[in-house]
């Protein structure tokens, strides 16, 4: 699989594991961002969306010194802008949680980081980042119309037969 246009994200406080996944995707020939911190990682991932440059996939660190991945997850789905990055966690060998931290991640990968996790994973996050954006559709005029219209009369109805019981 060609990532010539992949776009990720790289949130860990450790450098090392920065560098792999960063030479990783070069050689895969995507495009690779790195952040030290959560708030870092926030403001990039804004920026990004601003520019209209999504990236297609951000992997967290768990440990981080300000913030631990799970925070950092909820906050970016906390965002409208940002909700539908796909995200990856990044933990240390003895962390593991089927629950999978309510849908937060799409996937989980133990430290130390290896080649042939992140070869595994790739085919995965580049379907779920190109079918996580769904389009959405504004609602018809005519509808919007109807909708009030329906609410109306059912008020109108409503307080006619409450006179009648008075």
């Amino acid at each position: 699989m060609d990532l010539r246009n992949a776009h990720l994200l790289v949130v860990d406080d450790n450098e090392a594991n920065r560098l792999l996944v960063r030479t990783l995707v070069t050689q895969w020939r995507g495009r690779c961002d790195e952040a030290v911190d959560a708030h870092q990682a926030i403001a990039m991932l804004r920026s990004a969306a601003a520019q209209g440059d999504r990236y297609d996939l951000a992997l967290l660190d768990m440990q981080m010194p300000d913030a631990d991945g799970l925070a950092l997850a909820r906050w970016i789905r906390e965002d409208l802008a940002l909700a539908q990055t796909p995200l990856i966690l990044i933990t240390s060998l003895g962390y593991q949680s089927a629950a999978n931290h309510d849908g937060l991640f799409i996937a989980q990968i133990a430290k130390p980081l290896r080649q042939s996790q992140l070869r595994e994973q790739r085919s995965h996050w580049r379907w779920v980042s190109a079918h996580s954006r769904p389009r959405q559709r504004p609602i018809p005029r005519w509808k919007r119309r109807l909708r009030r219209g329906r609410c109306a009369s059912c008020w109108l109805k409503t307080t006619s037969s409450i006179k009648r019981w008075r």
